[in-house]
This record gives C-alpha cells, sequence and structure tokens, in this order.
C-alpha cells in the first residue's frame, strides 16, 4: 500500500517519467503485436536484431525520461511510510484469559 502511495505522489512530481514508461510499455507492445504480425519467429535473426533496437531504444527513453529516479523517489516513500508506521504501532501484548484449575 505505501508503494502504492509512493508511486503516486512520484507520479505528478514527474510526469515525464510516467510519459517515458508509458512509452516504453507502448514501445514493447507494438514489438509483439508486430513480430505476430509478421512472423518474425521465421527469421530468428532479424527478430534478434530488432529485439536488441528495441532494447537500446528502451534504454534511451528510460534514461532521458528519468525513470530511475522516479523510481527511487517511489520507494524511498515507501521505505519511510514502512518506518514510520513501525514506529508509531502500538505493540502492546494482548492480555491472556487466566486459566483456573478445578481439584
Amino acid at each position: 500500500m505505501e508503494l502504492y502511495f509512493g508511486c503516486y505522489g512520484c507520479r505528478y512530481k514527474m510526469p515525464v517519467a510516467l510519459v517515458g514508461l508509458i512509452l516504453c510499455l507502448a514501445l514493447w507492445d507494438f514489438f509483439k503485436f508486430c513480430s505476430q504480425r509478421w512472423g518474425l519467429e521465421h527469421y530468428p535473426l532479424t527478430r534478434q536484431c530488432l529485439i536488441r533496437a528495441a532494447q537500446c531504444a528502451t534504454a534511451v527513453i528510460l534514461i532521458f525520461s528519468n525513470v530511475q529516479m522516479a523510481l527511487f523517489c517511489a520507494i524511498c516513500v515507501s521505505y519511510a511510510g514502512v518506518i514510520l508506521h513501525a514506529a508509531f504501532r502500538k505493540l502492546t501484548p494482548v492480555k491472556q484469559p487466566s486459566v483456573v484449575r478445578s481439584r
């Protein structure tokens, strides 16, 4: 849950990272669609070259859109939320019922 709030906060402070992430997902979805449509499974060398080109394009998009910083901020906010939750949690033991022995 904390990760959700961390991503939610960083998403609005870094919209370019969100756009970059969506572009990368769209690139790979387009590659999957075209791979099936063009029958690239019959041409493994061409398919491998296109995969490498898509990986390079993904790396460039992720670096220039600063996605790694947005993920780092989201993880830090989530970790801080977990630490604060643990710090303010009440840890009193539950009172156990006393056992009465009968003779």
